[in-house]
């Protein structure tokens, strides 16, 4: 723990983050600049940005505001509006360990997350998971040329008159 000064008082504050942190620091914010963040009402808090994919003023306040309460004990609002307010989060950042990295992970998941490889595989998993399975693809093949066939022979009925039908 280190010793922090924030709004006129020092503060302990945790000096390093575990991969566990990094993680819940990552999807976190992540989620947040994705879908909003959630507040007290139930409501989501979405940045109305025409034509943006994403929040990114939701991904800074739910990392720094995740970042806070992970390495500050009683973090609350009122804490998080503070440390914000005097720029402390930037200090954070470069103080504490593994909390540079956390911040650049995520801001790699939200690149990787809108990028064309991950936009063209999200679409073939959905068309993939419409496909049949197993079983049910081999009944569809084995019942295919019966009903191919059938199809075969209305079509010739109805394309090639009868020889009687033209007399």
């Amino acid at each position: 723990m280190r010793k922090m000064l924030i709004d006129g008082k020092n503060m302990e504050v945790k000096d390093y983050l575990t991969m566990s942190d990094v993680r819940t620091l990552v999807k976190i914010s992540l989620d947040a600049f994705i879908n909003g963040e959630p507040t007290n009402s139930d409501k989501v808090i979405i940045d109305d940005i025409r034509g943006y994919m994403g929040n990114p003023g939701c991904f800074i306040d739910a990392f720094f505001r995740s970042l806070g309460a992970l390495c500050i004990e009683n973090f609350d609002d009122d804490l998080h509006n503070k440390i914000f307010e005097e720029g402390k989060y930037e200090e954070m950042l470069k103080s504490i360990k593994n909390a540079q990295l956390a911040y650049d992970m995520a801001q790699k998941n939200i690149e990787y997350y809108f990028s064309f490889g991950n936009t063209l595989n999200q679409f073939l998993s959905l068309v993939a998971d419409k496909l049949p399975k197993g079983k049910d693809l081999d009944k569809i093949l084995t019942k295919l040329p019966k009903e191919w066939n059938k199809v075969f022979s209305e079509y010739q009925s109805i394309v090639k008159p009868n020889k009687d039908n033209l007399k």
